[in-house]
């Protein structure tokens, strides 16, 4: 069952728990740590991992080149050098940031930390495992602000308007 807050949990045939994520038609608003704003639409591999329990920082660097919003850590475990976050859906690797990769009702998002190029999920310590679940209602008005790096500076504000 999923909860208030969108999230669920259940165990697969493969031992590993999944986080159901409900995803609404609408868009929620992310800050990247220099505080530029970007509007950012539910049903994508972000908002996944968004509607999920973890918490994240965002950096824009590339945003102006490519419209990618770069993960630069999640609960509070940040990438280093060639390490850092990547992600799966439906055991593919997109070539495109998740903020733009658009998911579909029952895909597997798979957010893993990566100490090379060839590391699979199985392979990290830390991986979040996301099951999308489509809801029909209005969008939860979530906007997450990051000020700076750490989850001490990670504030979330719900808007119930």
């Amino acid at each position: 069952m999923i909860s208030s807050s969108g999230v669920s949990s259940r165990e697969g045939n493969d031992g590993i728990v999944w986080e159901e994520v409900a995803l609404g038609p609408g868009t929620f608003t992310v800050t990247s740590e220099n505080r530029t704003k970007y509007e950012v639409e539910e049903r994508t591999a972000l908002g996944a991992l968004n509607a999920s329990n973890a918490t994240y920082v965002l950096d824009d660097m590339w945003y102006e080149q490519y419209g990618t919003l770069f993960i630069s850590s999640i609960n509070a475990f940040e990438g280093e050098g060639l390490a850092g976050w990547v992600y799966h859906v439906n055991d593919e690797t997109p070539e495109i940031g998740a903020n733009i990769y658009a998911v579909e009702e029952g895909d597997e998002v798979v957010f893993y930390y990566s100490k090379s190029m060839s590391a699979e999920p199985e392979d990290s310590a830390e991986a979040i495992y996301l099951k999308v679940v489509f809801e029909n209602g209005a969008s939860g008005g979530y906007e997450r602000i990051v000020a700076a790096k750490g989850p001490e500076n990670l504030k979330e504000i719900q808007d119930h308007s």
